[in-house]
């Protein structure tokens, strides 16, 4: 994984959200549907993470095959 902060993780990952499953995502943030958007907007997100390493041709799973010293 790169070196990078959580705000700059989450930045990277939105931009391959949808904007329609982000906005109904914050909407639905507002009580009492609150639990399903932050289960919705935790999925999206998982799901970019995904396409984010996919782009930069990264693994979520470490082979041990590192070549750095």
């Amino acid at each position: 994984m790169s070196d990078r902060t959580l705000i700059e993780e989450v930045e990277a990952r939105i931009e391959y959200v949808p904007r329609w499953r982000l906005i109904l995502g914050v909407v639905l943030l507002i009580p009492p549907a609150s639990v399903l958007g932050m289960a919705l907007l935790g999925y999206d997100l998982y799901r970019a993470g995904e396409k984010l390493r996919a782009a930069e041709g990264e693994s979520l799973v470490d082979d041990g095959a590192s070549t750095e010293p």
